[in-house]
């Protein structure tokens, strides 16, 4: 399997990321995202994520994800976040290597909106062009929160044609924490993790002790989201790990798309500063009500929402922006209107003293 993970380190190609290519991925009509390097840097949620749109040599971590990231708090900047993490393969068969990795065609993507990726309180949205694999029209989106350091990678799966067509699809990561990967919480709040029963983790860079150590220099911790409990579709295969001294993890599902449908998977990756911030926060992943409650579903649409089949988020709606506006208009009308209120039983109880 080592050959499937071959490390991908940004410095490989940071240098030869030209700023106006860059520069050129702010626009909101498709555009190349790197000649040579098929690379995208973007700034959200206090972190630098480094996106692989087309990198031109062939690993398993270096398709359409993200090759590196780091996380930028108060605390201070950890980096080396990745090797290489949430690369889609899409396979007509039994899983095998090589295979059909999605790319995006010649590093064409659409950024949205048309401020980042250099604005970190805003967040970014980035759709990869169309690419056939398997007889299906492919095509992954990357979306990261502005409030959270947290990356969501959906892949769509579009069927052209007049039959279904059952696809093995896997993702692929490199934690690039080596043989000192330990695994700190899983979503059942057991350990080690064990699938089915967990479908979230948390990873560390380190063996032993609290983690990161403070002033230890270390990775980001790390957590993974990939499935809902109760979600139709599940993985079948689990690799690599996630186990203590593996970071190599990546996990398989099958998935079968009726003839001119639409099938969607969706994984989450985010980088935390502590242990104890990562294992609160891996919490919101649970249920839709609280995924509801952050910005990770933001931009999709309830039909796509209903494609994606690890997660049940059918009928589920995600407010809009202007809905947004109203719910916060809502509430501040609503506090302005308790504070009238009191001030209107402070003078009562005044005028009935005098």
């Amino acid at each position: 399997m080592d050959e499937k993970f071959s490390k991908l380190r940004f410095r490989e190609f940071a240098k030869a990321a030209a700023a106006g290519v860059i520069a050129g991925a702010l626009a909101l009509q498709p555009v190349a995202a790197s000649a040579g390097t098929g690379a995208i840097e973007v700034h959200a949620g206090q972190a630098n994520w480094f996106v692989n749109t087309n990198i031109t040599f062939s690993t398993t971590s270096s398709g359409w994800g993200m090759s590196e990231a780091s996380l930028h708090t108060v605390s201070g900047t950890r980096g080396d976040a990745y090797d290489g993490v949430l690369s889609w393969h899409v396979f007509a068969g039994a899983i095998s290597n090589p295979s059909g990795a999605y790319v995006s065609p010649g590093g064409v993507v659409s950024v949205l909106p048309n401020n980042p990726p250099n604005n970190p309180s805003v967040a970014t949205t980035i759709t990869g062009t169309t690419q056939v694999i398997a007889g299906l029209n492919v095509s992954g989106q990357l979306y990261f929160s502005a409030s959270k350091a947290v990356v969501r990678s959906i892949l769509f799966l579009q069927n052209p044609t007049g039959a279904p067509i059952t696809v093995n699809v896997e993702n692929a990561n490199n934690l690039g924490s080596d043989n000192t990967t330990s695994i700190r919480a899983t979503s059942s709040g057991d350990n080690p993790f064990t699938y089915p029963t967990d479908h979230w983790w948390v990873s560390c860079q380190q063996s032993a002790g609290v983690c990161p150590a403070p002033g230890s220099g270390l990775d980001p911790v790390l957590t993974f989201a990939m499935s809902q409990a109760g979600a139709p579709v599940q993985a079948f295969e689990v690799s690599g790990g996630p186990a203590n001294g593996s970071d190599t993890p990546y996990w398989a599902y099958s998935v079968t798309v009726p003839a001119g449908g639409t099938q969607a998977l969706m994984v989450f990756s985010q980088l935390s500063d502590t242990e104890a911030h990562a294992e609160a926060d891996a919490l919101l992943f649970n249920t839709n009500a609280s995924l509801l409650g952050t910005d990770y579903l933001a931009g999709l649409s309830s039909p796509q929402l209903a494609e994606i089949v690890n997660w049940n988020l059918s009928g589920v709606g995600v407010p809009t922006l202007s809905e947004w506006a109203k719910i916060g208009m809502a509430g501040l009308l609503g506090l302005a209107g308790l504070f009238s209120f009191g001030l209107f039983r402070r003078r009562q109880r005044g005028a009935g003293a005098s």
